[in-house]
């Protein structure tokens, strides 16, 4: 049986223009992980067969604040660290840093991860930090 996951967004620029959606996805199957990453500490995520993925969305309770001129401690994500390292597409060599929800519906959340077996995740803010992922799959 599927499993209907409804998703939304607006962005709006302070007393001007906004911009927004809104639309359901069918998956036949779904996981949740919420976990929390100790202080300087690192969490990996399995994907398992992550060439079915059709929504992928990182999220964390809190997002260090990052400026060019004074960077601060970050939550970084890296694909693929497991025994057939694979990178993320156009993944930096530190990683992605993780400073907002990071949303992946669609074909480019299929595209994005599909050659990876895991994420991991490591937290140098200087506190626990907390993280929600969640996945839908289709099996065709």
């Amino acid at each position: 049986m599927a499993e209907k996951i409804n998703w939304n967004f607006v962005a709006q620029v302070l007393k001007g223009p906004s911009i927004s959606g809104a639309d359901s996805l069918e998956v036949d199957a779904y996981e949740k992980f919420d976990f929390t990453i100790a202080k300087d500490g690192t969490n990996t995520v399995a994907l398992q067969d992550a060439s079915k993925i059709s929504l992928l969305i990182i999220s964390s309770a809190t997002y260090p604040k990052i400026s060019l001129q004074h960077p601060q401690p970050k939550i970084i994500y890296k694909g693929g660290t497991g025994t057939t390292a694979k990178k993320l597409p156009g993944e930096p060599d530190s990683g992605y840093v993780l400073d907002a929800p990071h949303i992946f519906i669609g074909q480019i959340a299929k595209d994005f991860f599909k050659d990876s077996t895991d994420i991991t995740f490591t937290n140098s803010t200087g506190a626990e930090v907390e993280i929600q992922i969640l996945i839908g799959r289709t099996i065709a």
